[in-house]
C-alpha cells in the first residue's frame, strides 16, 4: 500500500508540476489514478471526497460566524464544485 501511495503522490506532483502549478489539487490526484494505472478507485474516491468537502463546509460554517461576502464566496465555491464532480 505504501507504493501505492508513494507513486500516486509522485505522479500527482510531476502533474502539477508540469502544468507550472504549485499545489497539488484533487483533480491532479484523480488524473493520476489513470497514470498509475488504478483508475477503478477513480469514481470511489471521487464520491468519498465530495462528501467529505461538502461535509467539512458545513461543520465550519456551523462553528464559527462568518461574514456576508465569505459566505457568498463559500455557496459560489460550493455550486462549482458540484457542478464539476456531478
Amino acid at each position: 500500500m505504501t507504493n501505492i501511495g508513494l507513486s500516486l503522490s509522485r505522479s500527482a506532483n510531476e502533474r502539477t508540476l508540469s502544468s507550472g502549478k504549485k499545489t497539488i489539487l484533487p483533480d491532479d490526484v484523480f488524473e493520476a489514478l489513470d497514470d498509475i494505472e488504478y483508475s477503478q478507485f477513480r469514481d470511489r474516491l471521487q464520491a468519498e471526497f465530495k462528501s467529505t468537502f461538502l461535509l467539512a463546509h458545513s461543520y465550519y460554517s456551523y462553528i464559527r460566524p462568518v461574514s456576508p461576502s465569505y459566505e457568498e464566496t463559500r455557496r459560489e465555491r460550493e455550486v462549482m464544485f458540484v457542478k464539476q464532480y456531478h
